[in-house]
């Protein structure tokens, strides 16, 4: 370690060491709570979990991790943020004490001077962040996000400006144990309780557990290379070396399990700069090259995966992120100076994403588009190129200052460290272009605390310029006159950074409250809750889905208002229930219009309004109100329609509008679309039985059908989707089966899953349900295809993708059951009665095997069975079965 020079002794006289003792202190308390506080909801678990065990040490101390129940979320991490935002609170009371004490005004070398202005540049990112709020369109987004920008960027200025330098490499020691000791916790919850979900405990997410320990992945390798290269010099260098592999073990091996591969690049990323950095200029050039060319070379094999059939799961998060990044540039040129205000990309995504979600749904899984996946592609929508201009500069200056810092240190030990803070530092903001871990509990306060020890460090680095005869100078300093503005500003940032923290943590504590009465039925204390939770949250992501949520409660308590007023009536609803129900009716359907217009990205926001509207119209034509009913009515219409719009393959806008079509091939061509994500039974039956009900249904249906004829499995693949081929292949054979003729039902269900073949990439589960769709009419047909029924339904349970045991037993459950009833018809009784016995897993404890066989009885009956050959299986299998269409 090197010895301070004069200039830097000279600061530290007149710096407290307490100040920089207690905010190293404060720092390893953060990184410890990021890593090993967790507040889970009551009673929840990951699905499929392992139960505990009664011998389990890792159950106890995941108790401790939780405060034994006291701290809890909805989403089980949030109590890392409200540990950010008190140590920042905290870290800003010890900026306003350092202050209150003299203090000189002395010459910044040159590092402190460049970092001074990536310090000013990213603040006036935040600056700019809070100001959107002045030309966003939805202001509480805005104020919450800017909050979210401020905390961390104050802590980081903080720890620059107090951390000391003798206590910055015990604070990277500290880290380096902690993220150890997380990845082990890690590796230990997923072979004891989790192994079937890739890894993410204790942080909550696989990617974000990733990104948080690659700081630590490079510091262990980092040590190793020291320990290297000391024990080649003949220098004592052992313990370093061990001390690194016993580290790099459990960091690797959870990296490893997280499966993630934007954290593996990261690493690449991180490993490539401390090499290039540490190298000479010619292996800097012959590093630097490699690494392009294996970026590009991946690059390529990625998006060509991308488009391949990869069992769904990895290959559609690469295609889901090209679409994130699609959406952040056209919302980015929608305001390209100033962007969209701070938040707004979850906002506003998802209007654009309607043609995607069709043509490739399997990219698409939550209701939300709630990222770009790419830090800089969100601020420049947010804030524009003038914001994203200061969001670039303010790292890039961080970065420019490490590296002078770098040649600046003569001490080998000192190089070392910098080197992986350089790395670590790097390999964060790559991580941060692929993926949304910044915006995520967990690893904000890592990669903060980072920036923050670099600013650190420049602050405490003499600058090379100067002479050590200049060093040593005695030189007359003045007292720092801004002091008073520092001290006051410190405190009533210390105040807001508490008061939004804790209001942030009430509002958590409120939306798990919502939530609980929400599954309980409590719709009118879940609105309250939830409705108080949405004005103190301060992630917009979290914001729009209490939004969502409130929108649901009010629904719901519609729902319960109209039900005395519609048949069946045990009693005439009286006047005061009939204008509840209609007062409801009508605040609803505003509510619903209001958040559609400030949240246009929410996919089934017009179903509320087009539910709320119906039954207004309900209402008023039983009240004899015809005009009123009319004019509710076509209001019903019109918001079914804008929700076909939003959402095209919605199955229940596509039934509803069938009811309001007055041609043949439309209603045709809705019943067709609504397969696509529906299945051929229930309200779609009974849909196509009215629709086949009607004049001229067979040749508006030949039409569809000879548009579909030359459609085969060798057609492009979007042009095979947009047809809708398949889907009127299935609708024509389900028409068949009501006509009774199976067999032919049966080719045309053949032809439906041949086109599917060539879209489970996008589609994984479609070809499956026809091969299900062509067993049943083969049964119908006669006891004879038993055997050929079997094999299709085999055939679609191996063709399920299997992303995880959990959910693909879920998937599978139903083509089991259908299987082991076509077994059972086909004499299979001994594999039957093992198939449906594995189709319990997963299902409540109450559900037996019995319950299993009263249904396959029902299904035997209800594709025509005959009761004599139900008798004779009853016989084989050597008990009693129960009755056809005796309820379980």
């Amino acid at each position: 370690m090197v010895e301070p020079a004069a200039e830097t002794r000279t600061v530290a006289t007149h710096r407290s060491v307490d100040t920089s003792l207690l905010m190293l202190v404060l720092a390893l308390l953060l990184l410890g709570a990021s890593f090993l506080l967790i507040s889970p909801p009551p009673g929840a678990t990951y699905p499929s979990a392992i139960p505990w065990s009664d011998s389990s040490a890792l159950h106890p101390l995941t108790d401790l991790m939780s405060g034994y129940g006291l701290l809890t979320s909805l989403r089980g991490v949030e109590v890392k943020d409200f540990a950010f935002h008190i140590a920042t609170a905290l870290a800003l009371i010890l900026l306003a004490v350092q202050f209150s004490r003299p203090m000189p005004a002395l010459a910044l070398s040159r590092p402190a001077r460049i970092a001074r202005y990536g310090q000013g540049l990213l603040a006036a990112w935040v600056v700019l962040s809070w100001l959107s709020v002045f030309w966003s369109e939805d202001v509480t987004l805005a104020y919450g996000q800017a909050a979210l920008y401020a905390l961390p960027l104050a802590w980081a200025l903080v720890l620059g400006m107090l951390l000391e330098r003798r206590h910055i490499v015990p604070l990277l020691v500290g880290l380096l144990i902690i993220s150890t000791v997380g990845a082990a916790l890690a590796i230990w919850y997923y072979y004891e309780r989790n192994p079937y979900h890739r890894a993410s405990f204790p942080i909550g997410n696989p990617t974000t557990l990733a990104a948080a320990i690659l700081p630590a992945i490079l510091l262990a390798l980092v040590l190793c290379g020291t320990g290297c290269k000391r024990l080649l010099r003949r220098e004592a260098g052992v313990a370093q070396l061990i001390g690194g592999l016993i580290a790099l073990v459990p960091l690797l091996w959870c990296l490893y399990l997280t499966r993630g591969r934007a954290g593996w690049l990261a690493l690449a990323v991180g490993v490539t700069a401390i090499v290039v950095f540490a190298a000479g200029r010619r292996v800097r050039a012959i590093v630097g090259i490699a690494f392009a060319s294996a970026i590009v070379i991946a690059g390529g094999v990625l998006y060509y995966t991308s488009h391949l059939d990869v069992t769904m799961a990895r290959g559609a998060a690469m295609r889901f992120r090209l679409y994130a990044w699609e959406y952040a540039a056209t919302l980015w040129q929608a305001n390209p100076v100033l962007g969209n205000g701070a938040g707004a990309y979850p906002r506003l995504a998802g209007t654009l994403a309607v043609r995607d979600e069709a043509l490739d749904p399997g990219a698409f899984m939550a209701q939300l588009i709630e990222h770009a996946h790419n830090e800089l592609f969100e601020v420049f929508v947010e804030i524009g190129l003038v914001g994203g201009v200061t969001f670039v500069g303010g790292f890039l200056a961080t970065l420019v200052a490490a590296t002078y810092v770098l040649g600046a240190s003569s001490g080998r030990g000192d190089r070392w460290w910098r080197l992986a803070l350089i790395g670590a530092f790097l390999a964060l903001l790559a991580d941060a272009m692929v993926g949304v871990t910044h915006r995520l509990p967990g690893v904000t306060p890592v990669f903060y605390t980072l920036v923050g020890v670099i600013w650190a460090t420049c602050r405490n680095m003499q600058d090379q310029a100067t002479s050590a005869a200049d060093a040593e100078r005695p030189k007359k300093i003045a007292p720092l006159r801004v002091a008073p503005l520092v001290v006051s500003a410190a405190f009533l940032g210390a105040i807001g950074a508490g008061w939004l923290g804790v209001s942030n943590w009430r509002a958590e504590q409120l939306e798990l409250r919502a939530n609980s009465t929400l599954r309980a039925g409590d719709y009118a204390t879940a609105l309250a809750a939830v409705d108080a939770a949405e004005s103190g949250l301060l992630d917009p992501v979290s914001k729009l889905r209490a939004r969502d949520v409130a929108l649901r409660c009010r629904h719901a308590l519609t729902a319960q208002a109209v039900q005395p007023c519609v048949p069946p009536l045990e009693q005439p609803p009286t006047k005061e229930q009939w204008r509840t129900a209609v007062d409801r009716c009508e605040s609803t359907y505003e509510a619903a219009r209001m958040l559609l217009r400030t949240v246009p990205a929410l996919r089934r926001t017009d179903v509320v309004a087009a539910h709320a509207a119906q039954w207004a119209a309900e209402l008023h034509h039983r009240a004899g109100d015809l005009a009123a009913a009319q004019q509710w009515g076509v209001l019903a219409e019109q918001s079914w329609r804008r929700q076909l719009q939003r959402t095209p393959l919605d199955v229940e806008t596509l039934l509803e509008l069938t009811r309001y079509s007055q041609s043949v091939p439309e209603q045709i061509a809705l019943l067709r679309d609504a397969l696509r994500f529906g299945e051929n039974q229930g309200p779609w039956l009974e849909g196509l039985r009215f629709v086949a009900s009607q004049s001229g249904f067979p040749e508006a249906l030949a039409v569809y059908r000879a548009a579909a004829g030359p459609m085969g499995p060798e057609t492009d693949v979007d042009g095979l989707i947009i047809s809708m081929a398949p889907e009127i292949n299935r609708l024509v054979a389900a028409w068949r089966m009501l006509e009774e003729d199976y067999l032919t039902a049966a080719d045309y269900a053949d032809r439906a899953a041949q086109l599917y073949e060539p879209l489970r990439s996008r589609f994984p589960v479609l070809y499956s349900r026809a091969r299900a769709e062509q067993a049943e009419y083969l049964l119908r047909a006669g006891e004879e295809h038993a055997s050929e029924a079997v094999r299709l339904l085999q055939d679609a349970i191996v063709a399920l993708p299997t992303i995880q045991e959990a959910k693909y037993a879920d998937m599978a459950r139903p083509f089991r059951i259908r299987a082991g009833v076509a077994q059972l018809i086909d004499g299979q009784y001994e594999v039957a009665f093992e198939l449906l016995d594995s189709a319990l897993d997963g299902l409540p404890e109450d559900v037996s095997l019995c319950d299993l066989f009263n249904f396959a009885v029902n299904e035997m009956a209800r594709l025509g069975v005959s009761r004599e050959r139900i008798a004779e299986i009853s016989e084989e299998l050597g008990e009693p079965l129960p009755k056809p269409h005796e309820s379980p």
